[in-house]
């Protein structure tokens, strides 16, 4: 592989896309300093300004506290962010931690959910468990708020050991109940007690102020003090100490070694592949940014069972096709200096967050919204003909209609240079990260030749209808189903 290659592939599987752009902005780096860029993204300028409550307030003033929200937002952040490794490993913890916005409600919980995933995520995987367990959102979707020493409720712990820790096999029932009593105290705090508003000025408040109208508190008079055993450990246990356990547990490190790598890399690791990361794992005391390097320095990473291998979830599609477009300053722009978070953001770049956020339900990625505790199916289940089918139209739909001519433009920049239509076509692949096969150039190159070839460049109007013509076909390229 030349080093472009290497660096194209690490920005498919730990970004959130190989487009031209920020490829050429990662290459300059060679493959080992872009992978130290990528797992220390948190300290790059993000250049994402954009507050979520700038989606809360309408033009009329009324505030809209859905979670849907947060998941356009989310979406929007994706297609922007100088962050993608960030916002890739908040994907993965998403999926891994799930749990829907539908039952947990209201947007600013959410919120403190995802800041909880970027924060904590790259760290000791210790500490990411006792932030998530704590937040509201999981106490609320895994119902620990109607747990107490009276009637412990068991589908926190039920789910602590079996999608979050250590898999099925690992722990007893008896681990469970014991867990379900050491939890109990977990709890939501109802924002209204005592105060006199009404629900519509409780919430305009709670917005203004970044709270829900139920937050995460720890309640000593309903946590059961009794003496309890999980996993072997006897005590008066208290919710962190079963975590710590359960974190300690080589189980443990197994179990999430084999799920980072098979998010990552690929399916099915051999057990010399996961043994190198568990004693990554054991050396760092869990830390995840460690694993995550140890995955990339791995040879069966860059080996053609890894390589352009893995099918494209909607996220590896949808957002690095829009990310191959390059629009963080348009966005900006767009978008405007900001002195109040909760005015309301410029109508163009709420629709880009719309869109890129229907396209990817559309595809059965609902952000915030995953089909049940433990998360989306990945891999091969991407690749439905429904879902190939509407890839196909995105192709299609991206600049029909006259739309986008100034983006066409901005694509083909790069291809100033062509001699004919054979560079032209290289560019254009190149740009949007497409592999091309040989079977499938002559006929691109003929639709270019027919749109006008390097002449077509000197015109908007004429660049716009030979992307357009283009990309129908790229689209439908076998291997541009998979990253």
């Amino acid at each position: 592989m030349t080093e472009r290659e290497r660096v194209a592939h690490l920005l498919r599987r730990f970004g959130l896309g190989a487009g031209q752009v920020e490829l050429e902005r990662y290459e300059k780096l060679g493959w080992k300093k872009a992978l130290e860029a990528l797992l220390n993204d948190d300290q790059t300028d993000e250049k994402f300004p954009i507050s979520h409550y700038e989606f809360v307030v309408d033009n009329k003033g009324n505030y809209q506290m859905g979670s849907n929200l947060v998941a356009n937002w989310w979406a929007l952040r994706m297609a922007v962010t100088n962050r993608p490794f960030q916002e890739k490993l908040t994907l993965f913890w998403h999926n891994h931690f799930a749990l829907d916005a539908e039952k947990v409600g209201e947007c600013p919980t959410m919120l403190g959910y995802l800041d909880v995933l970027r924060q904590y995520g790259r760290g000791r995987f210790r500490d990411l468990l006792k932030a998530v367990i704590h937040q509201g959102g999981m106490l609320l979707y895994l119902d620990n708020v109607s747990s107490n020493r009276i009637h412990p409720n068991e589908n926190l712990a039920r789910e602590l050991f079996e999608l979050f820790t250590l898999g099925v096999g690992n722990y007893t029932e008896t681990d469970i109940k014991e867990t379900a009593r050491a939890l109990t105290g977990l709890s939501m705090h109802y924002l209204g007690t005592g105060l006199p508003y009404k629900y519509d000025e409780l919430r305009k408040r709670a917005s203004e102020n970044k709270l829900s109208l139920l937050n995460a508190c720890y309640a000593p008079g309903i946590h059961d003090d009794g003496v309890k055993t999980v996993l072997g450990k006897t005590g008066r246990l208290m919710p962190d100490d079963v975590l710590d356990l359960a974190a300690n547990e080589p189980a443990c490190a197994l179990f999430i070694c084999k799920k980072l790598w098979s998010w990552f890399a690929y399916e099915k690791p051999e057990p010399k592949v996961v043994e190198n990361l568990t004693k990554v794992w054991k050396k760092t005391d869990g830390d995840i940014k460690s694993v995550l390097r140890a995955i990339a320095n791995s040879p069966e990473f860059w080996s053609p069972q890894c390589v352009r291998s893995m099918p494209k979830s909607p996220v590896d599609f949808t957002v690095a096709l829009v990310r191959a477009l390059d629009l963080n300053e348009e966005v900006l722009k767009e978008r405007g200096p900001v002195a109040d978070e909760f005015k309301p953001l410029a109508a163009p770049v709420k629709q880009l967050a719309n869109s890129v956020s229907f396209l990817l339900r559309r595809q059965g990625l609902a952000l915030l919204y995953p089909p049940n505790v433990s998360g989306w199916k990945w891999g091969t289940a991407w690749i439905t003909a429904q879902n190939v089918a509407y890839r196909l139209e995105q192709g299609a739909q991206l600049f029909a209609g006259g739309k986008n001519r100034a983006v066409a433009v901005k694509l083909m920049a790069p291809a100033k240079s062509a001699k004919s239509p054979e560079d032209v076509v290289d560019a254009l692949a190149r740009a949007l990260d497409v592999p091309l096969p040989a079977a499938a150039k002559p006929e691109l190159v003929a639709i270019c030749t027919k749109l006008g070839g390097v002449e077509a460049l000197k015109k908007p109007q004429t660049t716009f209808e030979l992307v357009a013509g283009l990309t129908k076909l790229m689209f439908a390229v076998p291997d541009f189903q998979l990253c």
